[in-house]
């Protein structure tokens, strides 16, 4: 089970990338979905990261990607 912010993130990062072709930045997300601080975009989707609906590759921007189970789960967001 995810958060509703979790959510919320998981939508938005599956619907840029749908549009844009790559992922949105922290920041971006924070501004979309109106958290206060980057630090929280990042605790959220570490929690989505934990529960398998995305991966991340370390050190490397805009790389964050869903996984097969995020998409299903976000395919029911939309």
């Amino acid at each position: 089970m995810i958060t509703p912010n979790q959510a919320e993130v998981l939508v938005h990062v599956h619907l840029f990338v749908e549009q844009e072709g790559h992922s949105p930045s922290y920041e971006q997300i924070q501004r979309a979905i109106g958290a206060k601080s980057k630090s929280k975009v990042a605790r959220l989707i570490d929690g989505l990261i934990d529960r398998g609906m995305m991966s991340k590759i370390k050190g490397k921007s805009r790389s964050l990607s869903i996984t097969e189970k995020g998409q299903k789960w976000a395919m029911k967001g939309v």
